[in-house]
């Protein structure tokens, strides 16, 4: 059985789930690794192939969803370290903004299929 806790009876999202993180046009994926009432701590996937973008800085605004919970919230960035970001809870996102961002999720690729080449 695996550990899960809830970060606040407000945002009602568990910890180590997969987040998408939106910061423009790009999706980051990551895993939701520790949670606060004030805040969470995401581990950005070794799977991702692009860095950072340099104008993610602390202070900047991204929106992140979590499909296995169905919600999804504004945060603000707080702190940026190897491979994860520190972020404070800013403001939740309406339901059609909701919908919107679940629906936008890319599924990510198996990790056990090979990569066709045609």
């Amino acid at each position: 059985m695996r550990y899960e806790r809830r970060a606040s009876i407000r945002h009602k999202i568990f910890d180590h789930v997969e987040a998408v993180i939106f910061y423009g046009e790009l999706q980051i994926r990551a895993t939701i690794a520790d949670i606060s009432n004030d805040g969470l701590r995401l581990v950005i996937d070794e799977s991702e192939t692009q860095p950072l973008p340099p104008s993610l800085e602390v202070g900047t605004h991204i929106e992140v969803a979590v499909r296995a919970d169905d919600r999804a919230m504004e945060c603000e960035v707080r702190r940026i370290g190897e491979g994860e970001l520190g972020l404070r809870y800013f403001d939740g996102v309406s339901n059609a903004r909701r919908k919107a961002l679940i629906a936008r999720i890319v599924p990510s690729p198996p990790a056990d299929q090979p990569i066709s080449s045609s």
